[in-house]
């Protein structure tokens, strides 16, 4: 079989666990450098006393199910805030646990929750063969670097089912506004008042999921997070933003507020708000013969959102 010959699919479940038979005509993911492994196990050792050397079978304990890939950062085009025009990859944000909310004509909001998180069915093909996770959930990343794409990372685990043959379906692409480079064209980054001259930002959204086999159960649960990050900019002047002085932002932990709008035209712009985001470890550098300002970012108690106009 040919490993370059690969398709994902996903639909948020209504009902945890329980397949949402995504399709190719309605469901098919834009992604890039899938990982999927149909099988983790946890396993127990046996410890017979015999009277031999070697060692006995293993138990299987629980199995399950990872996968992870990339996808670009992009809106769902017009018309906007309905369910249409939702981005592609709307079923990964809707498990990572973040809500959706559609203004028609307006936006797409996405929020961070801690309750009534949604999960997701995967369908994974490989050529001949289609490996079915259901019960989904899972974390992001998102990455900007000036002159790159900005593309999301996710990492997902679920309930594990047998590997099936399947030949690949023809999918139907939705329209999609196209990718946009990290740019002066492209992006505004505001760090308080601060225009800021930015050449990198991370931000991990830090879900702890976990996979639980009891009996009577098996699930996956987000349990906790952390969101955190980095951000490299160019180093401003003490008057144009008080990074390092006396009673600084970094200086003193003080939190401000980042928000990040990638996109200029209707459609296709993300805006990522974080109203009480800290700096801290500061660290100079040089990136082609500037000085740069860099940073660990601390995200306080779920306050992002990512916001599609």
């Amino acid at each position: 079989m040919k490993a370059k010959l690969q398709m994902l699919l996903a639909k948020p479940e209504a009902t945890y666990g329980e397949d949402s038979t995504p399709t190719a005509a309605a469901n098919w993911l834009a992604v890039m450098n899938i990982d999927v492994n149909p099988v983790e196990m946890e396993t127990v050792d046996q410890a017979t006393v015999s009277n031999t050397f070697g060692q006995d079978e293993k138990i299987v304990g629980a199995v399950w199910s990872t996968i992870s890939f990339e996808f670009p950062l992009r809106g769902g085009g017009t018309p906007l805030g309905q369910a249409g025009s939702v981005p592609n990859f709307d079923p990964i944000l809707r498990c990572c646990g973040m809500a959706r909310v559609l203004t028609p004509g307006t936006s797409i909001v996405y929020s961070h929750i801690d309750t009534l998180d949604e999960s997701a069915t995967f369908y994974y093909y490989l050529d001949q063969v289609m490996q079915k996770i259901v019960g989904v959930r899972g974390s992001w990343e998102l990455k900007f670097d000036a002159k790159k794409q900005v593309v999301f990372a996710f990492k997902g685990i679920g309930l594990r089912t047998p590997m099936i043959d399947a030949g690949l379906p023809v999918p139907t692409q939705p329209p999609m506004p196209r990718p946009m480079a990290c740019n002066k064209a492209n992006t505004t980054v505001t760090f308080g008042a601060l225009t800021a001259l930015l050449s990198s930002f991370s931000v991990n959204q830090n879900n702890d999921v976990q996979y639980r086999n009891l009996t009577g159960r098996e699930d996956v649960s987000i349990i906790d997070r952390n969101t955190s990050g980095s951000v490299t900019i160019e180093l401003p002047t003490v008057a144009q933003k008080n990074f390092l002085g006396t009673g600084g932002v970094m200086s003193d932990a003080l939190t401000d507020s980042l928000t990040i709008t990638h996109g200029n035209v209707a459609g296709n712009i993300c805006t990522i708000a974080i109203p009480k985001a800290q700096m801290f470890k500061p660290k100079l550098g040089n990136d082609q013969g500037q000085a740069m300002l860099s940073g660990e970012l601390h995200v306080v108690r779920n306050a992002l959102t990512l916001t599609f106009t």
